[in-house]
């Protein structure tokens, strides 16, 4: 089976089944592996498979793992239509600078770097990689899904690995 290659927000579901998985997150353009096995997901894994094959990734806001605090999804995909486009070369983030404050906080947390994947890795897998990778809490975590570009996304990181090394969030965002 293939994935369908959305171009257009027109192409995209008007609702979403969603997968409610604290912590995690899904970038454009990135894969996202997933253990699943209630049978709740499991059937709803099958129902998309026969659709639109899209689900939505949601931090839930409490409740129950059994019952997680959510809603109907019904997506504005407006914000996020230049995720469906290759990201312009003029659009692209400051490799110098993200590679300067990831230097600056694996220093700070005695963290062992593979400096030449970094320097290596395209752009936008590198800002991914590292999104994903921090131990940052589930509110930056949503402030990194949130950002509406590949650039945003990558200030907001930067300014996650300098604040964390200045100490002037005390770890976390509140």
């Amino acid at each position: 089976m293939t994935q369908p290659s959305f171009t257009r927000i027109s192409e995209l579901p008007e609702q979403l089944a969603i997968f409610p998985l604290p912590g995690a997150l899904l970038f454009p353009r990135w894969q996202l592996p997933l253990n699943i096995f209630e049978p709740r997901y499991l059937n709803m894994i099958d129902d998309v498979i026969q659709g639109d094959r899209m689900i939505g990734m949601v931090q839930t806001i409490g409740g129950t793992r059994a019952k997680p605090d959510i809603a109907q999804v019904t997506p504005d995909w407006t914000p996020y239509a230049e995720d469906l486009k290759d990201v312009p070369p003029a659009r692209l983030p400051d490799r110098k600078r993200l590679v300067g404050a990831l230097h600056d906080y694996t220093e700070t947390h005695d963290m062992a770097t593979d400096w030449s994947a970094v320097e290596e890795a395209p752009l936008e897998t590198l800002v991914n990689a590292l999104c994903s990778g921090c131990p940052f809490s589930v509110m930056e975590k949503q402030a990194l899904v949130e950002a509406p570009t590949l650039k945003d996304r990558a200030e907001t990181l930067i300014t996650l690995l300098e604040m964390d090394v200045s100490g002037q969030d005390g770890g976390t965002l509140q």
